[in-house]
């Protein structure tokens, strides 16, 4: 049986785990998540998180970054993002830095 994985909040820092890396795909003309035995194609948003993940910034530094981009309420932003990232930290595909 798994243990639950930690749960993302405002002042979770994340990054791609070590074994993950973010690479162009040149058949399908765009970036993709890759893991051991595994591939992930994320969306535009999904894509453009990713790429904001370098473990120094919390999710509530990043989505103050994007709020101001982008015509959400904050409150929405928020809660889109932690789950996101929640259900990416799930796949083991993020680890938590703090």
């Amino acid at each position: 049986m798994s243990t639950p994985s930690k749960k993302v909040d405002r002042q979770s820092r994340l990054k791609l785990a070590p074994s993950v890396v973010l690479r162009h795909d040149q058949m399908r003309k765009r970036k993709v998540l890759l893991a051991p035995e595994r591939m992930f194609v994320p969306n535009e948003t999904t894509l453009m998180i990713v790429e904001e993940l370098d473990g120094t910034r919390s999710v509530e530094d990043l989505c103050q970054h994007f709020s101001g981009q982008y015509d959400i309420e904050p409150e929405t932003l928020r809660c889109d993002v932690i789950d996101l990232l929640q259900d990416m930290v799930d796949r083991q595909l993020l680890i938590f830095m703090d």
